[in-house]
């Protein structure tokens, strides 16, 4: 196994904000189908302190600049 980052685009059902219950899916069926060995709790969803910036990645639209960036902690 190698440790890795998910990086990965969300965007609200309603297109403007999440809801707790809304976020909370998403990153479930995002982590799902990852084999994560025992980190299999959710632990925190904290601000990674910046926010994204399109030098950052590649293949991302111009609209995607200034999104906040926030780290989910996985835990045993």
């Amino acid at each position: 196994m190698w440790q890795v980052e998910i990086y990965a685009r969300l965007k609200a059902d309603n297109g403007q904000y999440f809801t707790t219950e809304e976020l909370l899916f998403k990153l479930h069926n995002l982590m799902a189908n990852k084999e994560l060995g025992d980190h299999v709790f959710f632990e925190n969803l904290a601000y990674d302190d910046h926010e994204f910036e399109a030098d950052d990645a590649e293949d991302v639209d111009d609209d995607d600049e200034g999104t906040p960036v926030f780290v989910v902690w996985l835990g045993s």
